[in-house]
């Protein structure tokens, strides 16, 4: 497979993620040449726009109409660029629009990708962990509880609104024990034989004991055996060692703009 292909199916495990969540009932998704997700009015949840696709032309002044439901809320402000984004120069436009680049240089975020005919069968590190993947009510609302603590910081999940996700045959959602306790999650969104994994947290105290590795191969191995060819996920820069390690490569380095009046 070429450069391009692994780029697309990671822009796509994005999109699908991002569409995941915009299905709950307090979430809406805009569809356009600018793409968002964002919570219903007096909702808290995800937002997010994550698709540009301007002409290069008009670009500029199509961001200026765009500026006064930046300013008051109505369209969110934090930008991700994808490689595809249109035109090529959408973050210098978006500079001088009065967005700001977060990424940092020096701790780089990327999009990765695995092809899982190649994958290592690395071992477990961590004897005392025990992964569950959640098929009950009771299992998911801890889910939720590790992932808004360990990989959000807020409580961005609310269990009313995503437990019908456990219905939903494409979603799996992985959770590790460590002498019982939960510390640390995972989960996959499968579309034909491609995958996102999403989700890899681990709360702070837990950290560094294996939890994450044990939890991506436990889903990699789930995503092969349902006939899976590619992999992917967005990395942040603490995790890349992680995940390169595990066979994953990077493809490119992940942009996020907010803007900033």
């Amino acid at each position: 497979m070429n450069h391009d292909y692994y780029v697309n199916c990671i822009t796509q495990g994005m999109d699908k993620y991002l569409h995941t969540l915009a299905l709950a009932e307090h979430m809406q998704y805009h569809q356009g040449e600018v793409e968002w997700i964002s919570p219903l009015p007096g909702f808290a949840g995800p937002s997010l726009v994550f698709k540009v696709s301007l002409e290069e032309d008009a670009a500029s002044e199509h961001i200026d109409n765009l500026l006064p439901d930046l300013k008051t809320g109505a369209l969110p402000k934090i930008w991700f660029i994808p490689p595809s984004s249109k035109p090529a120069n959408l973050t210098a436009i978006l500079a001088s629009k009065g967005f700001r680049d977060l990424s940092d240089p020096e701790k780089p975020e990327w999009g990765m990708a695995l092809d899982l005919a190649t994958h290592l069968n690395l071992p477990q590190a961590n004897p005392r962990l025990h992964i569950h993947r959640v098929t009950s009510s009771s299992e998911f609302a801890l889910w939720i509880d590790v992932v808004n603590e360990a990989l959000h910081g807020w409580p961005m999940l609310n269990q009313a609104y995503y437990e019908f996700w456990l219905s939903r045959s494409e979603l799996s959602f992985y959770l590790a024990y460590l002498d019982g306790v939960p510390i640390a999650t995972s989960a996959a969104m499968q579309t034909g034989n491609q995958a996102s994994i999403e989700f890899v947290s681990t709360l702070q105290p837990y950290r560094n004991q294996g939890a994450a590795s044990a939890l991506c191969l436990k889903t990699l191995h789930d995503l092969h055996n349902a006939g899976v060819h590619t992999a992917t996920l967005r990395a942040s820069h603490e995790a890349n060692a992680l995940y390169i390690k595990l066979g994953f490569k990077p493809y490119f380095q992940t942009i996020v703009m907010s803007y900033e009046e």
